[in-house]
């Protein structure tokens, strides 16, 4: 989130390095804050990103997605927790998205194992499987 408080770009970088020690040896990657994630409906700047296929890093955007985090502020809330869900659980490589609290918390989470699976929605920490990997999110 652009010019997001000093407490949130912690909580991201440290979301995004609990990942990067998680899936270090996969191919996926992580991204934070300024990609651009195109949905069906709109292009959205998801917090953090990441994505398990193969990606040209010439490209401004990204059309897939494995796993989203948004971390809330007062200002993003009320869309991270209504307007973005739908559109992020429309995508079919999303695993996981999770909403967390600017103290690196999970208020809410969206997950599932394939494609094909439903949905189930947590207010903890969940796992999801990212390239091969049992990933316990927060």
């Amino acid at each position: 989130m652009t010019g997001g408080t000093l407490r949130h770009n912690a909580t991201v970088n440290d979301l995004a390095g609990r990942l990067e020690s998680l899936l270090t040896a996969t191919p996926c990657r992580i991204f934070r804050e300024n990609v651009r994630l195109l949905t069906k409906t709109s292009s959205r700047y998801p917090d953090i990103v990441v994505s398990c296929d193969a990606i040209d890093l010439d490209r401004d955007l990204l059309d897939d997605a494995h796993l989203i985090v948004e971390v809330v502020s007062p200002s993003t809330e009320q869309i991270d927790r209504t307007e973005k869900p739908a559109e992020y659980r429309a995508l079919p490589s999303l695993r996981a998205y999770l909403i967390v609290d600017q103290q690196g918390t999970v208020i809410e989470a969206y997950a599932r194992n394939d494609y094909m699976a439903p949905w189930i929605r947590s207010t903890g920490a969940i796992t999801v499987e990212l390239h091969g990997v049992q990933c316990e999110l927060f």
